[in-house]
């Protein structure tokens, strides 16, 4: 039996293990819950429920949630996955922002839900929290939700002027729960944190119990192979800049599949952001491959991302003009091909699965196979509120 059968095996076993334990959890709630998605007992529960955000904040209501506000595209996909089926019909408030942020899979919301485009408007938090965020506090209370969901990763942009936009939520009784996947993604308890907490909230514990278990799982599988490598694979990565010519955010920070995989280089320089990155600083490196992550645009269409079709002649041209830039061509990352533009905008919620994958499979498919990504698009169509087939990854060619 060659490698890559033992290991598309071993992928199998890991799903089917996934299978029985989900079926284990259903059924032992299974005499016991109400017709109204096989998650609530029927007793009635002990209020309040209160669960821990990763804010340390703790959230208490006192009666059952029926209606949510979300502030940003990765809060409704939260959202969604942790409540499951008829999470469209508690929305209350959609962020105003969500079809700008992913084109490709605003556009798919609105076509597939078209009652939350009429909805109230959150508005965008990284210019509201700037400029004026009790406006992002009056437009969430008039909305009237029972609890609505913040992103931490934006909340913890502006730690000196939010506590008037926190204290009139108080006011007006509006519980509020902070979730992040971004830069702690793939870590340990981050789904529970998550998922689990919300769920708790949301009276879904088995839901709950359910994708933690398939998240928490894909991760080990990958930590699990890595073991087997004998060398580190040393990733350059970069949000690139709007003029592909200038090196744009060069970041550890929000690429946590990196970090698993591999060796981030930016860690040699300080951690955090650095833009200052240049030809002498790349040479220095010695990057085994160099990743473009996000959801670049070229000429105004978008290139990467959920439902977007693959255009070889816009992704070849884009990538071009990276490598154009001064000295790339001798580097080795450059001579051997290991280029690539990659979607990082998965890691918002569970689907970092998918990035880790894709990225292991990307530059090792002695990691995962293409069997083994299939594999995991399947787990995650159970999960996630939108129809999911994978995002690809242009490499250089």
């Amino acid at each position: 039996m060659n490698k890559d059968m033992r290991l598309l095996l071993v992928a199998m076993l890991v799903v089917a293990v996934i299978s029985v334990a989900a079926s284990s959890l259903l059924s032992n709630y299974s005499n016991n819950n109400s017709d109204e998605g096989g998650d609530v007992p029927p007793d009635v529960p002990v209020w309040p429920i209160t669960a821990l955000d990763l804010a340390g904040h703790k959230v208490s209501i006192n009666d059952t949630i029926k209606r949510v506000a979300v502030t940003d595209l990765s809060t409704l996909e939260v959202f969604a996955t942790a409540y499951g089926e008829g999470w469209e019909d508690m929305i209350c408030a959609m962020p105003e922002d969500y079809s700008s942020k992913d084109p490709s899979l605003g556009s798919h919301i609105s076509k597939t839900w078209p009652k939350l485009s009429s909805l109230p408007t959150i508005p965008d938090l990284e210019t509201a929290f700037a400029s004026n965020p009790n406006s992002v506090a009056k437009a969430i209370a008039d909305a009237k939700p029972d609890l609505v969901i913040l992103p931490k990763a934006v909340t913890d942009r502006f730690p000196d002027s939010l506590d008037g936009f926190y204290s009139a939520l108080d006011q007006a009784g509006v519980p509020y729960f902070h979730m992040m996947f971004y830069a702690l993604g793939l870590s340990d308890s981050v789904s529970g944190d998550n998922i689990g907490q919300l769920c708790k909230l949301l009276q879904k514990d088995v839901r709950g119990d359910e994708v933690c278990l398939v998240y928490d799982l894909a991760v080990a599988l990958i930590k699990d192979r890595l073991k087997n490598r004998t060398d580190t694979i040393r990733f350059y990565v970069e949000a690139p800049a709007a003029d592909p010519s200038v090196y744009g955010t060069v970041s550890s920070y929000g690429y946590p599949e990196v970090d698993i995989i591999g060796y981030n280089i930016q860690k040699d320089y300080g951690g955090g952001e650095n833009t200052s990155f240049d030809l002498a600083k790349m040479v220095e490196c010695k990057a085994d491959w160099i990743l473009l992550v996000g959801t670049p645009y070229y000429d105004g269409k978008q290139l990467l991302g959920y439902y977007v079709d693959e255009d070889k002649e816009s992704l070849s041209a884009c990538m071009a003009q990276y490598l154009a830039r001064e000295g790339w061509s001798d580097l080795d990352a450059v001579k051997n091909k290991h280029v690539c533009l990659c979607y990082g905008e998965l890691r918002y919620g569970i689907g970092g699965i998918y990035d880790l994958f894709k990225l292991a499979n990307t530059v090792d498919k002695t990691l995962v196979s293409d069997d083994n990504l299939q594999t995991i698009v399947k787990q995650l169509n159970k999960h996630l509120p939108w129809s999911f087939d994978g995002t690809f990854t242009y490499v250089m060619e």
